[in-house]
């Protein structure tokens, strides 16, 4: 059975309400997110952590078993390791099972990507 959707309202909130080993992946994650993008925002959104820019840049959303770390405009990604998951219109991400997944090689140019594509103009 998925987790109920966090009613929490900030992020540390969130982090204490997950599993240890949900925890720990979505801890790396945050960790990389205010590495390579230090000026996106913290933002709990869809009981889920959110970094925001002038709109949602990406997010981590626990699971059961893994956390999907996410773009908001990831169907315009260019993706040449091909491992961004999903169809829908925009979204797009990657599912982290363990904090040695975070592949930064792989994920540091999609970031990069998905803040050039919030910083142009609306």
């Amino acid at each position: 059975m998925p987790p109920k959707m966090s009613k929490a309202k900030d992020a540390e909130s969130l982090l204490a309400e997950l599993p240890p080993p949900l925890r720990a992946v979505t801890k790396r994650l945050r960790a990389f997110v205010n590495e390579h993008a230090p000026k996106l925002v913290e933002q709990v959104k869809w009981g889920s952590l959110c970094f925001v820019g002038k709109k949602v840049v990406c997010y981590t959303h626990a699971l059961e078993e893994h956390v999907d770390f996410g773009f908001f405009q990831g169907a315009l990604l260019d993706d040449p390791a091909q491992v961004l998951q999903g169809k829908g219109k925009f979204l797009r991400h990657v599912k982290v099972r363990k904090p040695a997944d975070v592949k930064e090689k792989v994920l540091v140019p999609l970031l990069k990507q998905a803040l050039a594509l919030d910083a142009k103009p609306r």
